[in-house]
């Protein structure tokens, strides 16, 4: 929130009702993400979250492609406006992973793990974004069933599948590509275990 407001005093903007999808900020905010992610401002649907503020909904090809710009802005901002406050962002959330997500957090263990190259962040609804700084590259993934406990298997997993995850990366991921689940006494009672199947396309 405070960076919303702060973005409504920069400009002259009224503060009060920052948060309403009619006001300047959210129309601001409802372009530029529709730009970043390739997809016409329409055909952008929104909702509100729980903080109140609009939030957006996309295809997980047009999050991605909103996530490649990111790392690719990080990589050369080059000198246009957008261009460079993307790089901006991209390397504040590297540079602090925790303020981003917290600990615990799938984002925040991805960027620990691969510092300067990974940019993360979880959504709702087991949703988790992910930007290869060194390719100007994008992932997004979602699990089916809106929990976000196998977001981070599936996540390492894929990553590594990518080749996003080098080195002893995947080793110190361990525990995020495995978490151990306990019932309600306190017993070990299995883990999460992800799986990839290829399928060919025509």
């Amino acid at each position: 929130h405070a960076g919303l407001l702060a973005l409504a005093v920069s400009e002259g903007w009224p503060v009060e009702g920052y948060q309403r999808p009619e006001h300047p900020v959210q129309a601001l905010l409802h372009r530029t993400v529709a730009e970043a992610c390739g997809v016409a401002p329409e055909s952008l649907r929104t909702a509100v979250d729980g903080c109140s503020v609009v939030v957006f909904a996309l295809p997980l090809a047009a999050m991605a492609r909103g996530y490649a710009a990111l790392a690719d802005a990080a990589r050369d901002p080059g000198a246009e406006p957008r261009r460079q406050a993307l790089g901006r962002i991209a390397r504040a959330m590297m540079a602090h992973p925790r303020a981003v997500g917290g600990e615990g957090r799938v984002g925040t263990a991805l960027m620990e793990a691969a510092p300067g190259r990974l940019v993360a962040k979880g959504g709702a609804e087991g949703l988790l974004l992910v930007a290869n700084v060194e390719r100007g590259q994008g992932l997004a993934l979602k699990c089916l069933d809106g929990s976000s406990r196998a977001t981070g298997p599936a996540a390492v997993r894929a990553l590594v599948h990518l080749g996003w995850l080098v080195g002893d990366e995947p080793e110190r991921l361990a525990a995020l590509a495995g978490p151990r689940l306990r019932n309600h006494a306190g017993l070990d009672v299995g883990t999460i275990v992800s799986e990839l199947h290829e399928h060919a396309t025509a």
